[in-house]
């Protein structure tokens, strides 16, 4: 079966956590604005009003503000069909309590900021491979009540390909492809991995000043998404790719495979098999298939990319990055918590909230309430495959809390 790609987006999130920061404000810690209760709401009522707020050097937006994703909308158990910003946005019109109500919904929810950076990303590779991709860089980065993130997305145009050919260039996109930009005065450089964390410290020497070390990281492994945008198929072979399963040891299983391992260097899939990993999926066509490993998603629906539903797939790539960037928030509020209690410390109220209100909302993405949450069994598999479950439940307990 001959199946032809063209672009393709994939996505790297990375994310840290500063509890301690919010809880003790220090001189020099300007993520404290967005971590009190109060300034939160402050903060949020002025990008409603006025349109954006300062954070430091950062302006801050809506995270659903140009973004394309409806990620927010069901997270914040709002029906897609209603007026979301009549009931989300705080308008110049609306009464003290109607501001009220507002603030309290996306502060339970932990919703974000986000500000996206002004510095230039360029990506290089020295080293010859048979599929180049035309490169456009994106970068945005949220911060939390709880800490912060730094998520950057290639979109990638490539000669038509194969499947095989798309791993060779997702590969050297891992492996080999060399970033650099300059931030605060300082030249980063390096390969994916090291690039985001290198960006990861910077931001936290900017945000929280010399109590950098305060810091906590859940995963060292920053999150992958790759998702096939355009791409065709044989006339005769369309309606087996819509129609049939992908087989275990088919090459397309193999290919996903290979895309999901963010580990190895090598071009090889990981020791988890092909079925293992597939993550259960609404609809009809049983060719589609979302492949999940630890730190990583791959998203195959030919059923869209060989019609060219670009904005689709872009839609729902961002939906399940914007999902599992929460999901992992959430759950390092819990490990934030968890550790300072072993190390003797009492939460702070701020802290008692926060974790309140983080272990309501993974109850509800962990079981895909359709009526108050985003439904995605990604999201499910992301806390059963990096096994937070019980930790989460561990913090149930605590709290007197029924288990998931």
């Amino acid at each position: 079966m001959s199946t032809v790609i063209e672009t393709f987006v994939i996505t790297w999130i990375w994310t840290r956590s500063s509890l301690s920061a919010i809880a003790s404000p220090m001189p020099g810690i300007q993520l404290a604005q967005v971590g009190n209760l109060n300034t939160y709401e402050e903060c949020y009522e002025q990008i409603c009003l006025d349109g954006s707020a300062t954070l430091g050097t950062f302006e801050l937006q809506l995270p659903w503000k140009n973004h394309s994703s409806l990620f927010w909308y069901p997270y914040l158990g709002i029906d897609l069909q209603s007026d979301f910003h009549r009931q989300t946005v705080i308008q110049p019109t609306d009464t003290d309590d109607q501001r009220k109500k507002k603030k309290e919904r996306v502060r339970k929810h932990l919703v974000p900021f986000i500000a996206s950076m002004p510095w230039q990303i360029t990506a290089t590779n020295n080293q010859r491979q048979p599929e180049r991709a035309v490169l456009d860089v994106a970068t945005d980065i949220y911060f939390y009540p709880t800490g912060y993130a730094f998520v950057l997305t290639m979109y990638g145009q490539v000669v038509p390909t194969s499947l095989e050919g798309l791993v060779n260039t997702v590969h050297a996109l891992r492996h080999t492809t060399q970033l650099q930009m300059t931030l605060y005065g300082k030249h980063i450089r390096g390969l994916v991995k090291r690039f985001g964390e290198q960006v990861m410290d910077r931001i936290g020497q900017e945000m929280l000043g010399l109590n950098s070390e305060i810091v906590n990281q859940l995963i060292d492994t920053p999150l992958s998404l790759i998702t096939v945008l355009d791409g065709g198929v044989e006339p005769q072979d369309a309606v087996a790719l819509h129609t049939l399963p992908v087989e275990e040891d088919s090459a397309i299983a193999q290919a996903l495979r290979k895309l999901g391992n963010v580990k190895s260097s090598a071009l090889t899939g990981s020791s988890q098999s092909f079925s293992a990993g597939k993550i259960p999926m609404r609809g009809d066509n049983v060719g589609d298939v979302i492949y999940g490993e630890k730190r990583s998603r791959v998203i195959w629906l030919p059923e869209k990319f060989a019609v060219r539903r670009r904005r689709a797939h872009r839609c729902l790539h961002k939906n399940m990055g914007a999902a599992l960037l929460q999901t992992e928030m959430l759950v390092s509020v819990l490990d934030q918590s968890e550790k300072a209690f072993k190390r003797g410390q009492t939460l702070s109220p701020i802290n008692q909230f926060l974790e309140k209100d983080a272990l309501a909302r993974l109850k509800s993405l962990y079981y895909g309430k359709k009526e108050n949450t985003y439904r995605s069994g990604s999201v499910r598999a992301l806390i059963d495959q990096n096994e937070w479950l019980p930790l989460i439940n561990r913090r149930n307990a605590f709290w007197g809390r029924d288990a998931l």
